[in-house]
């Protein structure tokens, strides 16, 4: 259960606890507030999807034209790589808080993500 509240810029948030779902690109509030990030990266070869935080809450992972495996560091291949997740899936990560690296399975993938914390 939820609230909308228009943040009038265009973009129509749901607030549930400290969860936010929207279009933002990056916005940080003071140090007292969740900082709120979502991006789309490009990935072609490992690179660090995320660095390490104390403070996340959770991180959320989507690949969007391929599959994508996830690291803890630049040394992650396709065959070190855990878990895969598929084209399409949202992955979820709420107890980790080192850096989180990403590597495609294959060619160019989008990775569309969110960190809470």
């Amino acid at each position: 259960m939820g609230f909308p509240i228009d943040n009038g810029r265009g973009a129509l948030l749901t607030f549930r606890g400290r969860e936010v779902d929207g279009e933002l690109v990056q916005e940080t509030s003071s140090p007292t507030s969740t900082t709120i990030v979502k991006n789309v990266l490009a990935v072609t070869a490992a690179v660090l999807l995320r660095p390490a935080n104390a403070e996340r809450l959770y991180l959320l992972v989507q690949p969007v034209g391929g599959d994508i495996y996830l690291g803890e560091d630049n040394t992650l291949t396709t065959a070190n790589g855990v878990p895969k997740v598929i084209d399409g899936a949202t992955f979820i990560e709420d107890a980790f808080l080192g850096a989180v690296w990403v590597v495609a399975a294959s060619g160019s993938v989008s990775v569309r993500w969110r960190e809470v914390g």
